[in-house]
């Protein structure tokens, strides 16, 4: 247990944070999880973050991955908790009371508030998606379950039972790798590493339903001169405003809009 006074301290506004993890292939031992309970009164709603990124989380660096909670009340930049988990973290999300944190281990750390009403950082519980163990790159809360991005396949996760309810491959290449995962109403938008297509699933069914390929329309907004033997991947994706927004490398934004239908 660390001293709360020396970890009740304002974050550095300028820490980077990374953009990409590096792919892991292997597990090391994990060491005793260390955490660090700060009283500081009652807030109704918390921030997770991990400020420090996984470039700052390798061993040369002698700093070990952590995830800090922040009031989104008052008083931001003040960290409120901290634990250091096992391995760096790729992905947080939030339902119904829960907080699911991805780790480039291949294991998923499911955190729940106390008797309290507070959040219990102590007790927390680990998923394990088996082996061979790679990074969970993604997850997407889908209705009340979520939606977890690992390998080539996409694992279904009942936040409350703490249990994997369905997996499934994302891509017909047994080599592909899910990158990113995007909901809106009754269907799940995937992305595939170095990939141009976007494939569309029900969010019930599982039932592959569409592809998408913005090549071409990357190719028309920079010519096929500009765009010369360089091929079109997928970088980022969200819904907003009733329209997918999709982030390529090739710097084109493309904004989908999302038609009324009954997978809407």
């Amino acid at each position: 247990m660390t001293d709360p006074d020396s970890t009740n301290t304002e974050l550095d506004d300028n820490v980077p944070t990374a953009e990409e993890a590096t792919e892991a292939t292997e597990v090391g031992d994990g060491t005793t999880d260390d955490v660090a309970d700060i009283q500081a009164g009652i807030y109704t709603e918390h921030v997770f973050t991990d400020p420090l990124g996984v470039q700052n989380t390798t061993e040369d660096s002698g700093c070990q991955p952590s995830l800090y909670v922040h009031s989104s009340v008052a008083q931001w930049k003040k960290c409120l908790l901290q634990i250091k988990l096992k391995d760096s973290i790729l992905s947080i999300v939030h339902v119904k009371g829960i907080v699911l944190v991805a780790l480039a281990d291949g294991t998923l750390a499911i955190f729940h508030r106390g008797v309290d009403g507070q959040w219990d950082l102590s007790n927390y519980h680990l998923l394990d998606f088996g082996r061979p163990h790679h990074s969970i790159r993604c997850m997407t809360v889908v209705h009340e379950k979520v939606w977890c991005g690992y390998r080539n396949k996409i694992y279904i996760v009942h936040p409350k039972t703490m249990k994997i309810e369905k997996s499934f491959d994302a891509h017909p290449r047994k080599e592909s790798q899910v990158r990113q995962l995007a909901w809106v109403g009754d269907g799940v938008w995937v992305s595939i590493r170095l990939d141009s297509t976007l494939r569309l699933y029900h969010a019930h069914t599982y039932q592959h339903l569409q592809d998408v390929d913005i090549e071409p329309y990357v190719s028309k907004m920079l010519g096929t001169g500009k765009l010369g033997f360089s091929f079109v991947r997928i970088t980022a994706l969200m819904v907003s405003c009733n329209r997918l927004w999709v982030g390529t490398g090739n710097g084109v934004i493309i904004s989908i809009p999302l038609t009324e239908s009954k997978y809407k």
